[in-house]
């Protein structure tokens, strides 16, 4: 006897029992379809039935050849309380994406399901749904729109369809004309999918008859009699506990008929395969997100798969739905200590993300590790960070591939502005910097035959020696007119004499200064008054020339070319340059410094360097790397302006003959930036928060800019 059911079967098993037909479809291809268009890597599965599991096994099959897939795979026994188990996928891992595949064998169990994730705060960003029913539309989602969260699912009857329309206006009539739109019977008859497939299922089993009839039109007069079913051997009924079990006479003839008979029912063609599956069915794939209601975004069939409607913009908007462990194409460009080649293992190549090395390289790591997703590095074709070309209107490097597509996001020393923020989407800074100028390390001055006279000041020379003279021309008067300093002399005419002659004044004067003594000593008050404020005078200025002559012996003293930028513009003989391609060179326009005027810098100063750097070609580069060296080339005749962190790292490196002047000329911050619109940069700015919270930001800088450094703790500090 044929067995015809339109609930949801055990595929697995219809091998062993020959006689059934399934009318539901089985979409588990289906879903396996949407799952690998979509890129998702780790999947929930929740299911509550056997059959679902079944299912699973089936998903298994399908996705064995692709390993980057992992499930957790959760049952619910109850399905009006799984609030533990929907807690325990909110809160047991750090993926800020999380995609669930719902499985449950009943519309009712959908409803319990789907009124309480909401209860436990899962219908938020960064959740998405992709629901295994067929009646996706009738299910309530009232509570998902507003949370950002992506809902997807299947639709199996289609409104549109001739059968459909048909049972339509026999419903309408039944209401004897109080309804008469079909938008209207569309809302007062909504047509629930296990209803439509019973009616499927009945119209089957009438085709079926109504073949087996065409052949012979009696053939059913001694089947069915008063009610009953008789077989062969015109016994009442069809024992089914008997060893073995008599088949009904016509069981066979039927199932054929119902099988090869494929009428239009109202779930589409009712075509069946030998295992009594539906073959040659579709279905329509619906999605919800925020504020957007429920969207047709594409449709599934036997014979060709999933697409996307509105191909290919429609295809490339859900292309970009990143979800989790995602493949993200990352840019990068080759600039130090960002992104650096890495040496090769024993001589054996390096592939992939495994050629390089640097501060992207980890921050890369990290951000996937706070995401939970995969990324690709690619250098960027034209080794530039991005600027808008004026013939054309069109971006180059980093900016320009993100905005054609070519990529999801780039990591490097790339600065946030408000002209770049217009074309693609910023992530907070993981790294504040500033203009800065580096120059040619000054060359340590050389001792000289005056370098005695440095601890002290010219002014401070010149006034010990006035007061040097002062002090010994007042000894000499004072002595000269005291009556004290005059004594019996045999060998001077008048038998008197004097030891304080101009010349012996000077000489104990010169004695003094020395801390050396001499011969003659004032006896009168008013010249060891004089004596003893010289004597405390030299005993001072020794003392601090002691001092300072130590200090300037250890230190060493180098030669100041340039503080500012002012001194920058005004030297003769220095010249100065920055990247061709960023934004040092726009730094400098005046309208970027009016606010500036109360520092060092200038609105002159930086337009007249403008102006310079842009009538003179030839100080401009490429790169930063490339001004660097120029820099280590020209012998402290140049100069160069750009990022203080490339500074930074290029004076910690050998042959460490290079610093930094001054402090840097701005404040701003190298940010990560992404396609406009897409999802990463909500998640990517959540990661560099915790990031920075967390110290590994901090830890990142320390390992590349000053643990790797070569030239000691004292490398680059500022000429000040």
């Amino acid at each position: 006897m044929p067995f015809v059911t339109s609930s949801r079967g055990a595929p697995s098993a219809l091998n062993a029992f020959s006689y059934e037909i399934h009318v539901r479809p089985d979409n588990t291809a289906a879903i396996v379809d949407i799952i690998k268009h979509f890129g998702w890597r780790h999947i929930y599965y929740l299911y509550d039935s056997d059959d679902g599991l079944m299912r699973l096994q089936q998903i298994f099959r399908a996705l064995s050849n692709n390993s980057l897939i992992w499930f957790s795979v959760i049952r619910f026994r109850d399905v009006t309380r799984v609030h533990d188990e929907l807690r325990s996928i909110d809160n047991g891992t750090t993926r800020s994406v999380k995609t669930v595949v719902l499985d449950l064998s009943t519309d009712l169990a959908y409803q319990q399901v789907l009124k309480q994730i909401p209860e436990v705060g899962m219908n938020k960003f960064g959740y998405n749904y992709l629901l295994a029913s067929l009646d996706f539309k009738r299910l309530n989602l009232s509570r998902f729109r507003h949370g950002g969260v992506n809902v997807t699912g299947f639709q199996l009857l289609d409104e549109q369809q001739a059968p459909f329309k048909d049972l339509r206006r026999t419903l309408i009539a039944m209401r004897a004309g109080k309804v008469q739109d079909d938008m209207e019977a569309r809302d007062v008859y909504p047509l629930p999918v296990g209803a439509a497939l019973t009616l499927d299922a009945l119209n089957l089993i009438e085709k079926g008859i109504m073949g087996v009839m065409e052949e012979d039109p009696d053939v059913f007069r001694w089947i069915f009699r008063r009610g009953d079913v008789y077989n062969y051997n015109r016994t009442r009924g069809v024992p089914c506990t008997t060893r073995p079990p008599i088949p009904w006479m016509l069981g066979a003839k039927l199932l054929s008929k119902m099988k090869l008979k494929s009428p239009q029912g109202l779930s589409g063609d009712l075509a069946f395969s030998e295992d009594g599956l539906r073959k040659n069915f579709s279905l329509r794939v619906y999605s919800m997100a925020l504020d957007k209601g429920v969207k047709k975004i594409g449709t599934w069939s036997t014979s060709g798969g999933f697409r996307c409607v509105d191909a290919p913009e429609e295809e490339t908007r859900w292309s970009r739905r990143r979800q989790d462990n995602a493949v993200n194409r990352t840019k990068i460009i080759n600039s130090q200590p960002f992104l650096m080649y890495k040496e090769k293992d024993d001589g054996h190549p390096l592939t992939g993300n495994n050629r390089f090395e640097g501060y992207a390289m980890d921050l890369a790591w990290g951000l996937a590790t706070e995401i939970g997703f995969d990324f690709l590095f690619k250098l960027v074709h034209d080794n530039k960070y991005g600027a808008r070309e004026p013939k054309n209107n069109t971006w180059n490097g980093m900016i320009g591939e993100l905005i054609n597509g070519k990529a999801d996001l780039a990591i490097a020393g790339l600065t946030i502005t408000a002209e770049r923020e217009r074309y693609v989407d910023f992530s907070k800074p993981f790294m504040d910097i500033g203009v800065s100028i580096i120059i040619k390390k000054p060359q340590h001055q050389r001792p000289g035959v005056f370098s005695f006279m440095e601890p002290l000041s010219i002014e401070i020379w010149v006034c010990i020696t006035i007061a040097y003279i002062v002090v010994s021309v007042a000894l000499f008067v004072v002595s000269r007119f005291s009556p004290v300093e005059w004594k019996k002399d045999p060998h001077k005419s008048g038998g008197y004499g004097n030891d304080f002659s101009l010349l012996n004044s000077f000489w104990f004067s010169m004695g003094a200064l020395m801390f050396q003594g001499s011969d003659s000593c004032p006896r009168s008050v008013s010249g060891r008054i004089i004596g003893g404020a010289w004597w405390f005078f030299v005993l001072i200025i020794i003392s601090s020339y002691t001092a300072n002559l130590a200090a300037f012996l250890t230190m060493k003293r180098m030669v100041k070319p340039i503080e500012s930028v002012d001194d920058l513009v005004n030297h003769p003989t220095i010249k100065y340059g920055a990247p061709s391609s960023g934004t040092t060179l726009q730094f400098f326009k005046g309208r970027w410094l009016l606010g500036y005027s109360c520092r060092i810098l200038t609105y002159l100063s930086t337009k007249q360097m403008y102006e310079y750097m842009i009538s003179h070609p030839e100080v401009l580069t490429e790169t930063s790397d490339e001004g660097i060296e120029r820099v280590k080339n020209m012998k402290g005749k140049y100069a160069f302006l750009t990022d203080s962190s490339a500074i930074d790292f290029a004076n910690n490196r050998e042959p460490c003959d290079t610093t930094t002047a001054g402090s840097p000329l701005n404040s701003k911050g190298f940010g990560i930036p992404t396609p406009r619109g897409s999802e990463l940069r909500d998640q990517i700015t959540l990661a560099v928060l915790r990031l920075k919270e967390g110290g590994t930001l901090h830890t990142l800088h320390q390992r590349w800019w000053i643990e790797k450094g070569q030239c000691g703790g004292d490398a680059g500090v500022p000429v000040q």
